[in-house]
């Protein structure tokens, strides 16, 4: 790691509420200081403290027209700024869960996330996931370590539409052991709307579909998943999720072994007959 020279006082500028305040006002558009004042309901001299001080960090300046705005710097230490405000909303959260097997390009992105419920009740997440199921149009796509069969009835519909899913799921995955495909599973793997592909481990829990995003889950810190997350519709956290998911699925394999490699298999081959 390269030395983090200049941070800390890039850190303790920022560590003033007010002047959080100031920033994020800013980015909406320039303004003068006494119209901040009165936005923040603080005195023009404290505001105009708390400007000066921005403007000596290079985070804020005035432009043609004497009103005060970010500067590009300003911009970029702003936009960053969304995944620490991110983590720390969360912080109880991301006590107990860990983000550290996601690629580190992701986690740069996590600000992305910010416009999110959490869950945090595993019978919501399991039942919004299930309503999601049944709105799906176009396509669904999973990253699991179990297998909800609750929901096959409302899978099997979502086939019908001509909806299509790709899931990705650990290696070492146990199935259910009264799981049995039945004729529409194996119509959907014969046409390929179901493919079911694998990794060595998974390091999150997804559940989304074409509109939004039901459950994003991280693991506990002993690798295990407790099914609390985030959920949005938000078109940043959709489009981080779904690039997300495509970086696993570029990396993962089909399922040709174990239990249900083998149950899929034979599905294909009655299909064929």
């Amino acid at each position: 790691m390269p030395p983090l020279s200049g941070l800390s006082d890039l850190f303790f500028e920022l560590s003033s509420d007010n002047r959080l305040d100031i920033l994020g006002r800013l980015c909406g558009s320039p303004s003068k200081v006494s119209k901040l004042a009165e936005d923040m309901r603080i005195t023009n001299q404290e505001c105009s403290r708390h400007m000066v001080r921005l403007s000596e960090a290079g985070l804020t300046a005035k432009n043609v027209d004497g009103l005060y705005a970010l500067t590009p710097y300003g911009q970029q230490v702003l936009l960053q700024l969304k995944g620490i405000e991110f983590t720390s909303r969360y912080r109880a959260y991301f006590r107990e869960h860990t983000m550290m097997g996601i690629p580190e390009s992701f986690v740069g992105r996590i600000g992305e996330l910010s416009n999110c419920t959490l869950v945090d009740d595993i019978m919501v997440v399991f039942k919004d996931i299930e309503s999601m199921i049944a709105e799906t149009q176009e396509y669904m796509l999973r990253v699991t370590d179990r297998y909800l069969l609750t929901t096959m009835p409302t899978t099997e519909k979502m086939y019908q539409r001509g909806a299509w899913q790709h899931l990705i799921d650990p290696e070492d995955m146990p199935i259910p052991p009264d799981f049995e495909p039945g004729p529409i599973i194996r119509e959907a793997t014969s046409k390929r709307q179901f493919l079911d592909w694998t990794l060595p481990r998974v390091d999150l829990f997804l559940a989304m579909n074409e509109k939004r995003v039901t459950s994003l889950s991280f693991p506990l810190l002993n690798g295990k998943f407790d099914y609390t997350g985030f959920a949005s519709d938000d078109p940043a956290f959709h489009r981080w999720c779904k690039e997300l998911f495509e970086h696993y699925w570029a990396i993962a394999k089909p399922k040709t072994g174990g239990w249900l490699g083998m149950k899929l298999e034979e599905a294909r081959k009655r299909t064929r007959r």
